[in-house]
């Protein structure tokens, strides 16, 4: 199933839920059938509520070269859905952006065991997360890991994907690693396509999440971003500038495209 939340048209301001399928949204309260809605007759929102936690995981490169996990926090509370709008804040400068496949969590727990993790992923969305270039290479030249928190609005959705309308993409002996194919888009020009590999199991996000600090029902847990060179470094051969529209599209996730402000 891929779940949703949004607003009609007609009717701003109140959100309403429902499921997409066959390029229609069917609402729904969670139990009963409530109508059926074409798309030119909608306007999405986040497919979750407010978000209590975004954590967003990268890879860590040690001393002696070996890569580890770690995760750093963004501001949910400034999240945006599809077809929104990224208010970029003029004091930052140039910007880029980062796309993540993330899963959503529907229980609250601590030091989650393995069999039990399953259970507590609702399912899978997109994430495109802006960025300060500039601040990105005074992390890295400090020796940090890479990852730069700023409070420039992520964008989530386009849907939550059900886990198991993802079976096809999950690795084989680990339904909760995934491979798939992804396309990255400004302005309608690819910057940056390919096979992605998530190299690590949710479960394990989960688990990692869940050592020192539970994770909550409504949290985000990011996967690494997707592999995607600096915009300048791309036939774009520039930042985002307002007006400019980026899409994102994971085979089986779906594709989130937002403008800038």
């Amino acid at each position: 199933m891929k779940l949703c939340r949004f607003e009609l048209v007609e009717e701003p301001g109140r959100v309403r839920t429902g499921l997409f399928y066959d390029n229609r949204v069917y609402e729904t309260d969670g139990q009963n059938a409530l109508g059926v809605h074409d798309l030119t007759k909608v306007r999405f929102h986040p497919p979750t509520g407010q978000a209590p936690v975004l954590r967003a995981f990268d890879w860590a490169r040690g001393a002696n070269g070996e890569e580890s996990l770690s995760y750093s926090y963004k501001n949910p509370s400034v999240l945006i859905g599809p077809l929104g709008e990224i208010e970029a804040p003029v004091t930052l400068g140039a910007l880029d952006f980062q796309v993540r496949v993330c899963g959503l969590i529907q229980d609250s727990g601590r030091q989650i065991d393995r069999s039990e993790a399953p259970s507590f992923i609702l399912g899978y969305a997109l994430l495109i997360c802006p960025f300060s270039p500039t601040d990105l290479e005074a992390e890295l030249a400090r020796g940090g890991s890479g990852t730069v928190a700023t409070d420039v609005s992520p964008a989530l959705g386009p849907f939550v994907v059900t886990p198991e309308e993802l079976a096809e993409y999950g690795v084989s002996g680990e339904p909760t690693a995934f491979q798939s194919t992804y396309e990255i888009k400004v302005n309608e020009e690819v910057v940056g396509k390919g096979n992605w590999q998530s190299h690590c199991s949710f479960v394990e996000l989960l688990q990692l999440s869940s050592i020192s600090s539970p994770v909550t029902s409504g949290e985000i847990i990011a996967f690494p971003p997707l592999a995607q060179s600096p915009l300048i470094e791309t036939s774009f051969g520039r930042e985002l500038l307002p007006g400019d529209k980026v899409s994102a599209t994971v085979e089986g996730f779906g594709t989130l495209v937002v403008r800038i402000g």
